[in-house]
């Protein structure tokens, strides 16, 4: 936090006029938005691994993705999983996972309250 509020005061000292400082401030928050929410969606998608392996499943591949929103893009570590028929499953942060079968995916709600 005291990162953003002295990036935020060197804008404002920096900055003549303040349209030019609205667009700053707002390209600045945007970035922190997005780098604070892929550290969200990584941190999720640890929980869920941790508790997808504590019921056996393996771990298939572990790597970066990003999404793109209106805020700009996002980038989070993301687990892809087997369960323990060796399914490869796609975890999702909103508890869905897609199981991929025979090259077509099907929608599976999870129990992650279990």
């Amino acid at each position: 936090m005291e990162n953003i509020i002295t990036r935020l005061y060197q804008l404002i000292k920096n900055t003549n006029n303040l349209i030019e400082l609205e667009e700053n401030i707002q390209t600045y928050m945007q970035e922190v938005f997005s780098s604070l929410l892929g550290e969200i969606f990584t941190q999720l998608d640890q929980v869920i691994k941790k508790k997808r392996q504590d019921k056996g499943w393996k771990i298939k591949r572990e790597d970066w993705k990003t999404v793109q929103f209106s805020f700009g893009a996002v980038r989070f570590r993301h687990t892809l999983m087997g369960d323990e028929k060796g399914t490869p499953i796609i975890l999702l942060m909103n508890g869905w996972e897609y199981k991929k079968t025979n090259g077509t995916v099907h929608l599976l709600k999870s129990k992650l309250q279990n």
